[in-house]
């Protein structure tokens, strides 16, 4: 029996180095040779070393062997970091980062065109006169254009500086004459387009709220707490709710207007008016849409948002204002008016995007709630009209 000869030492140098040749042409072929550093092992490999085992001495094949690792270790080098770590023996990818700013995780309010995404289950509602709306989860609103004021001297409606009030709050106390005349309301084409906005005297035709002061209260808003006994630190005193209500309290127009026309009796029913207007305790069920929408007069105060003459805050504000009363905070008010539900208002066009997205009709109160009843807060129901602008 024969066994096969082992190879010399020199048969195999002389093999790997031919293969080393071999690589090398083929690396510049491809432009990759010098990023590797695998030519520097072939430029140092003398003819000595393919010349047969009689050269290949011990001390040539370790300095070999360093040239090899010194090589190898060049390209690892100057190859891109890998983006994998390991981690007990496992390798694990790095993940992709999650967080985002707080200007894309707002909503873009200043955009001229919204893109609204929505997460809330369809409600729609077959409509024949429904309009045609976008595609659901992405909805784009106009701008819509607010209505001319009617005086060029009340075009710039700002926020004035809180000083500017607080010097002359106490003036303010005694200066509630109610001269303006009550405004009238615009007729919608139909009765099942929603309600007509109410038009002020020239001047304020851009203050458009479409719910007098009765048509809020009776309706349910703030939870039947609007006029609950309350310790006001503007005034330093208790609001006397009881007080407020009485007829000579009110402003003169609303003491036979106020609450009157729709519930004539609703000075006599006492169990009324502890539920719906001086209640204690914040009432869902008692708002127009049956859900909580307000914060407490006490956080309007932490705020900032109330004034001495009007300490119940801007509901206060808009009866008295309804009324005829022209003071120095109208702009101010007004201005808070039109950013939260104007036509170019937040919570109106988050209502749009919202009610268009889910392919349902503008008056489907099951659609948004909550924004539906803080509008309702801010003297405003959507109406169709509205609702159309935006498409």
């Amino acid at each position: 029996m024969f066994s096969a000869a082992a190879p010399t030492t020199g048969s195999y140098e002389e093999e790997r180095l031919e293969n080393i040749r071999r690589n090398q042409a083929l690396l510049r072929e491809l432009e990759l040779s010098s990023g590797l550093g695998l030519g520097d092992e072939l430029a140092h490999t003398s003819d000595k070393d393919v010349a047969g085992p009689s050269t290949a001495t011990p001390a040539a094949a370790e300095a070999r062997q360093k040239r090899r690792l010194s090589a190898r270790s060049r390209a690892q080098q100057s190859s891109p970091p890998s983006k994998k770590r390991a981690l007990n023996g496992e390798t694990k990818l790095r993940p992709l980062p999650t967080r985002r700013s707080e200007r894309v995780r707002k909503p873009l309010q200043h955009a001229k065109v919204e893109h609204i995404q929505t997460q809330l289950s369809s409600t729609a509602v077959d409509d024949a006169d429904f309009p045609a709306t976008p595609p659901r989860g992405s909805v784009h609103l106009k701008k819509v254009r607010p209505p001319n004021p009617g005086s060029s001297r009340d075009v710039d409606v700002g926020i004035l500086a809180d000083k500017e009030y607080h010097e002359e709050e106490e003036d303010d106390l005694d200066d509630d004459i109610y001269t303006a005349p009550l405004p009238q309301r615009e007729t919608p084409s139909s009765l099942s387009e929603g309600r007509g906005a109410l038009k002020f005297e020239q001047g304020l035709w851009h203050f458009t709220p479409n719910l007098t002061p009765s048509e809020m209260f009776l309706g349910g808003a703030f939870g039947g707490t609007a006029f609950k006994s309350h310790y006001s630190p503007v005034l330093r005193r208790q609001l006397d709710s009881e007080l407020e209500l009485s007829r000579d309290a009110l402003p003169p127009r609303a003491r036979d207007d106020f609450l009157v026309r729709d519930k004539p009796d609703w000075r006599a029913d006492h169990a009324w008016q502890r539920r719906f207007l001086m209640s204690d305790t914040y009432r869902p069920d008692v708002n127009r849409f049956s859900v909580k929408a307000s914060q407490s007069l006490k956080e309007w105060e932490d705020a900032g948002w109330i004034r001495a003459q009007d300490p119940r805050g801007w509901w206060q504000w808009y009866l008295r204002f309804y009324y005829g009363r022209r003071s120095k905070d109208d702009e101010r008010q007004i201005q808070r008016w039109l950013k939260a539900c104007g036509p170019n208002g937040r919570f109106r066009r988050a209502l749009a995007a919202k009610i268009a997205s889910q392919g349902g009709e503008w008056s489907n109160a099951t659609i948004n709630p909550i924004l539906r009843q803080t509008l309702w807060h801010w003297g405003y129901e959507l109406s169709k009209t509205d609702y159309e602008k935006y498409f």
